[in-house]
């Protein structure tokens, strides 16, 4: 029997789409941190690539990430929506995904885990919830940790765009070596405290690596980022492989990129009839106010920690 960590499967999808002090659990914001607002609201006047007012050194890396990875503010502008397929190799197994962003967070996994079974995650901008149909007909909210975690991965373009979100701050860190290749350490901190480390190659800008810190567990996750490719003006890593505690977990690939094609609004809604027994929960952004719902359906397992693979 293959047992596969659940949160390790999100991982892997969050420089799909572009893409701390280690939280527990449980909900509630780091001592310090203030109350976000939604994202959708919070960058509603914002422009995605604006460093005016930034300190020089991080106004600067910024600048050139920005050239290197969209290209301009229009090109960005033109991109609505990005569906992602490719395969996520564990071990021996090789699972195909679809994954789906919608401009500003909405996001969906679809991963094959067997014969005519799924597991699907999705975050609506108000509600994250998860259905793996081995365990359940219905979908339930994701618990508190693991909708945290979601959250923080589910904007798409990551969350080096909008530096001027209020509570927000990216500071220049300094440079290390990645792969005998030197790069620029950028430490962001979302305005509910929690901490992204990303690591810019020097001399194209590619973010090679992110470093953060799962909801959940309290480790450190790593992901290296290779074989970028730029599509429609837009630079993608096609490979993503996922360490902790030095450990290889997994290693996604994408086949195919697809931008403005086939993703609607709907698809990151709850199914109707789980949202009418589980009603959402106030608007969330960088928040866990989207995680604290209580209305988890008995018959749906508290936590997708270990996800069985094998049998119908």
């Amino acid at each position: 029997m293959l047992r596969m960590p659940y949160r390790s499967l999100l991982i892997s999808f969050r420089m799909l789409a572009f893409g701390i002090a280690a939280l527990t659990a449980m909900p509630g914001l780091p001592l310090g941190a203030v109350e976000p607002e939604p994202y959708a609201v919070s960058i509603e006047r914002l422009n995605p690539l604006e460093t005016t007012g930034m300190e020089s050194g991080v106004a600067n890396v910024l600048r050139n990430y920005y050239e290197r990875n969209f290209t301009d503010a229009d090109t960005w502008a033109a991109v609505e929506s990005l569906r992602f397929d490719g395969t996520l190799h564990l071990g021996e197994n090789a699972l195909p995904y679809s994954a789906f962003k919608k401009k500003p967070d909405l996001y969906r996994i679809v991963l094959s885990t067997g014969p005519r079974h799924e597991l699907v995650m999705a975050y609506d901008g108000r509600t994250v919830w998860q259905l793996n149909t081995r365990q359940s007909a219905l979908a339930a909210p994701m618990i508190s940790g693991e909708a945290r975690n979601f959250i923080r991965d589910a904007t798409t373009g990551g969350r080096l765009l909008y530096p001027g979100i209020p509570g927000k701050t990216i500071e220049l860190v300094g440079t290390t070596l990645i792969d005998n290749r030197r790069a620029y350490e950028l430490r962001t901190t979302l305005p509910d405290g929690q901490v992204i480390r990303s690591f810019l190659d020097m001399d194209s800008f590619a973010e090679v690596q992110q470093i953060t810190i799962n909801n959940v567990t309290g480790k450190e996750e790593l992901t290296r980022h290779s074989k970028f490719r730029m599509v429609e003006g837009i630079r993608i890593p096609f490979t993503s492989t996922l360490f902790i505690d030095g450990e290889q977990i997994h290693q996604s690939r994408i086949d195919e990129v697809r931008v403005n094609q086939g993703v609607i609004s709907w698809m990151f809604d709850m199914p109707v009839a789980v949202s009418d027994a589980s009603p959402k929960g106030p608007d969330a952004g960088d928040t866990q106010d989207a995680t604290e719902s209580n209305t988890i359906l008995p018959e749906t397992p508290r936590s997708f920690f270990d996800i069985e693979l094998n049998g119908e």
